[in-house]
């Protein structure tokens, strides 16, 4: 798909722009990366060669590609990457091809408006004509790209989102809030904006100098407790009263 580039270049020159720098993509740390790029060779393989079981091959790279990406979701804009991934396999495994629509190719500018649709046998690798027992029309390539001469799906569109949004977020030094299990193990904080210039250090907290505990009470003397001789009981309750009472003032 020719958009695809423009919307990782577009993204990359949008996080310049935004104070982004080229070295943060030094930062990336792929999750199961080996199975990326695994699935996106097979994936890619299946659509450029003539290999034997052409749709199985796609499916199952396509499958492998998104269940290597939703291990780095913490990647701000991967998750919309996945969804038009997604998207797109759902459409292809439920037909067994990528449905076309004739009026988007005729809108496209791929063929002629006056073509005779039984001579369209196949649309690239893996496009079909949509007909009556196509199921999911809606995901399938109906969407026509005049500039480029081209059709995309929804799927597709969603995808190009997905890589700007990514390629911005990267060259930014963003990525979505949360910490990943590397991020735990090194003690790196929980951050949203991974640039050096926008950490700010902790405050510091100083510890009151005066530790000893603050006695509000109102303090008796021993010796006004003590019970004078000669006094009846209820005469004691009466001066200890007493004295609690002039202690408080």
């Amino acid at each position: 798909m020719l958009l695809t580039p423009f919307a990782v270049v577009a993204g990359f020159l949008t996080g310049l722009l935004r104070g982004g720098r080229f070295e943060n993509l030094l930062d990336i740390k792929l999750i199961w990366a080996p199975v990326i790029l695994l699935g996106f060779a097979v994936q890619t393989m299946s659509e450029l060669a003539d290999v034997p079981a052409r749709l199985s091959v796609f499916i199952v790279g396509a499958f492998i590609l998104i269940v290597g990406l939703c291990q780095n979701l913490h990647i701000r804009g991967l998750s919309i990457v996945v969804v038009g991934l997604s998207a797109n396999l759902v459409a292809t495994v439920a037909n067994g091809y990528v449905p076309v629509r004739l009026e988007a190719l005729i809108g496209a500018g791929k063929v002629e408006p006056t073509i005779d649709p039984d001579t369209i046998v196949s649309i690239g690798a893996l496009g079909q004509l949509e007909d009556d027992k196509t199921q999911l029309n809606f995901l399938g390539d109906i969407v026509p790209i005049g500039l480029i001469n081209d059709v995309v799906s929804f799927g597709d569109l969603i995808l190009i989102a997905g890589l700007f949004v990514v390629a911005m977020n990267l060259v930014i030094g963003r990525r979505r809030s949360g910490a990943t299990l590397d991020d735990v193990v090194e003690g790196r904080p929980d951050t949203i904006d991974l640039r050096a210039d926008t950490i700010e250090a902790p405050a510091e907290v100083t510890a009151p100098t005066n530790s000893e505990p603050i006695d509000v009470a109102p303090r008796v003397a021993e010796s006004e407790l003590a019970e004078p001789a000669g006094l009846t009981p209820d005469e004691f309750l009466a001066e200890l009263a007493a004295a609690g009472d002039e202690s408080a003032y």
